[in-house]
């Protein structure tokens, strides 16, 4: 059962790295709600287990967005152009808090 939980956990992952053409993680972690049978205890350890793989994974594909996209497939004007986005949405704080705290409650598709 662990090496099984380790494997859905590293698949979280990776479908996190490599979202495109990749399920939702809802949908694979519902997969696997419905097919293994967990106690409510180790399937709420490893509903924060794949959280933190889900994020970690996140975490890791904007790194390299940031660092590979923006470097080295990028013009001058283009990283000049989403500066001055950036700038403009840095001075509206109140605002941007106010919208992504409308789209995480909305029943907007995510993905």
């Amino acid at each position: 059962m662990i090496l099984v939980s380790v494997s859905i956990l590293f698949l979280i992952f990776i479908i996190n790295i490599i979202p495109a053409f990749m399920p939702p993680t809802w949908m694979l972690l519902s997969f696997v709600g419905f097919t293994l049978h967990f106690s409510n205890y180790s399937l709420a350890i490893f509903s924060v287990f794949a959280a933190v793989a889900a994020v970690s994974g996140r975490a890791i594909l904007a790194l390299f967005s940031d660092r590979i996209i923006r470097n080295k497939f990028l013009s001058k004007r283009t990283k000049e152009n989403i500066d001055i986005i950036k700038i403009n949405i840095e001075k509206r704080k109140v605002f941007l808090t106010g919208f992504f705290l409308l789209f995480a409650f909305s029943p907007f598709p995510s993905g």
